[in-house]
């Protein structure tokens, strides 16, 4: 049902449903952005009651590779919680999954509709907003993303993932380690819904950490644009990134609409 109502919805803002085994609902916002939203059952303690989560996130064709052949959960640890976000915005949420009636489908239909007027009031205006290269590395800093540049043979493959190489693509000057207060408000965030209380002892050390993460990427930018060799090799590498995700887009039925 969760499928069906997304994308018969969501189809007058540009997004198709991926087709497929898994209920992925996808639109392009340019050649090299697009939009995933989906959803993945949660237990709940209540056994007359059942669970889902929204998952939505902003992804680019310079990742190894946009996996929509895997489910939901096996993609959900990228994936942003459609309420973590909101949550991160400002607005307060009292919980971070939608609940319904065991075999109440009215029930189950009125929760997805409640569903979607938080991903249309609240999610789709922030994706709105990303509509370049930079935004986006603006919405990873933000809300979460992996973000690392890898200077091995392949610049990274195996990290399907990975969008950290948009820091040169997108030609954006980076202070690295600007955002790492920004980092230190999400681990702490993180650890906190989690239950774990850290010390100052185990913030210092992340900070550290993350420090010494943001020196390195400094140094392997640098290398990468400093390295006439090894930047054609990058460039080289991203367009058959940008080439084999739109051919798998499209096998998924999704393609960049003509303006």
């Amino acid at each position: 049902m969760f499928a069906d109502v997304y994308s018969n919805e969501l189809s007058k803002y540009g997004f198709v449903r991926a087709k497929g085994k898994y209920p992925y609902i996808v639109r392009f916002v340019s050649e090299d952005i697009i939009n995933i939203i989906t959803y993945k059952n949660s237990n709940h303690s209540n056994q007359g009651a059942k669970s889902f989560f929204v998952l939505c996130d902003i992804a680019t064709v310079y990742r190894s590779k946009i996996s929509l052949d895997k489910s939901p959960e096996a993609n959900a640890w990228w994936m942003h919680n459609s309420e973590s976000i909101i949550a991160r915005m400002g607005h307060s949420r009292e919980q971070y999954s939608y609940t319904y009636r065991c075999f109440d489908e009215d029930d189950m239909y009125k929760t997805i509709i409640e569903s979607l007027d938080d991903i249309k009031n609240y999610i789709l205006p922030l994706f709105d907003s990303v509509k370049t290269l930079s935004s986006c590395i603006d919405y990873y800093d933000e809300f979460g993303g992996f973000m690392s540049i890898i200077v091995d043979s392949n610049f990274g493959t195996n990290a399907n993932y990975n969008e950290g190489h948009l820091y040169i693509i997108a030609n954006k000057k980076q202070d690295f380690g600007e955002n790492v207060k920004t980092k230190i408000e999400h681990y702490i965030e993180k650890n906190k819904k989690a239950g774990i209380i850290l010390t100052d002892n185990d913030i210092e050390k992340k900070r550290e950490s993350l420090i010494t993460f943001a020196e390195k990427q400094k140094k392997y930018m640098n290398y990468i644009l400093n390295n006439k060799e090894v930047k054609d090799e990058f460039g080289l590498e991203m367009q058959r990134r940008k080439s084999y995700n739109l051919d798998k887009l499209k096998e998924y039925g999704i393609m960049l609409r003509e303006e």
